[in-house]
């Protein structure tokens, strides 16, 4: 092909030379024009050529691609219908409480859900047994009511038989009855009450009157024990510093007594 074209080119350039009609320069010239025009066309040729087949080779693999993934879809497919058809029957099995081929099953759902049933029945049948017991319990207690602690006595006798939740309940109506000037009556029910606050676990509140106790009864014979008292009440919520404050103290303002020697062993146990 290129040949042909270069053979073209001569002669119409041979014919233009001969005709007159542009120098030999010229027609040299114009020759190497052609020349290079037509090898611009033959690469641009071969180029559409090129791409022309790369077109193809890529079409075909898409193709191939594509047929691929629509038989993957058909996979698909035929496993979602057969994933469909399971769920159904598992679903028919939740709505019956069965699933098929295990009517006989002795460990069934329906059985089982059954059996379920029958024991929550006895159950909430035994709740309501026990209810009304319950109930049966605090009317008969409301009925007996307890009564009200009066005295001095009556609240060292309810302290002495451990019932301490007692002697906190009627602490306020024995001392508002107690005369003031019985300062030694009010010094014990002041320590009994804040023992049984001890000794019921409300210890801020029973820190609270021991410290009362110590300031307002200086000369109650109950002075050491309440002091110790106090060391255990802020041991007992965590002030390891304030309770070895007022074990201490025991010790050098009450020695040798049974609070010293308490305090001393406390003391060495916190530290």
């Amino acid at each position: 092909m290129l040949k042909i074209l270069i053979l073209l080119r001569n002669k119409v350039v041979w014919m233009v030379v001969l005709s007159g009609c542009v120098s030999v320069h010229e027609g040299r010239q114009m020759q190497e024009d052609l020349f290079n025009t037509q090898k611009r066309i033959l690469t641009l040729e071969n180029r559409l050529r090129n791409e022309s087949n790369q077109v193809q080779e890529e079409g075909q693999q898409q193709r191939k691609k594509m047929a691929s993934t629509h038989t993957r879809l058909i996979e698909i497919e035929d496993r979602i219908s057969r994933l469909d058809g399971e769920l159904g029957v598992v679903r028919m099995g939740v709505i019956t409480g069965e699933l098929p081929n295990q009517g006989n099953a002795t460990d069934s759902i329906a059985k089982s859900l059954a059996r379920y049933e029958a024991r929550l029945e006895q159950i909430e049948q035994r709740q309501l047994e026990i209810l009304e017991i319950l109930k049966k319990k605090n009317e008969k207690k409301e009925s007996t009511k307890r009564k009200k602690i009066q005295s001095v006595s009556g609240l060292s006798k309810a302290f002495k038989q451990k019932r301490y939740a007692h002697v906190v309940e009627d602490f306020a109506l024995v001392q508002k009855k107690l005369p003031e000037q019985e300062l030694l009556q009010h010094a014990e029910i002041s320590y009994l009450y804040a023992e049984s606050l001890y000794k019921i676990g409300d210890l801020r509140k029973a820190a609270l009157e021991f410290r009362q106790h110590l300031e307002k009864y200086k000369t109650s014979p109950h002075v050491a024990e309440v002091t110790l008292r106090l060391g255990d009440s802020f041991r007992l919520l965590g002030d390891a510093k304030a309770a070895k404050v007022f074990y201490q103290e025991v010790i050098h303002k009450y020695a040798k007594t049974e609070a010293s020697e308490k305090a001393e062993s406390k003391l060495k146990e916190l530290f």
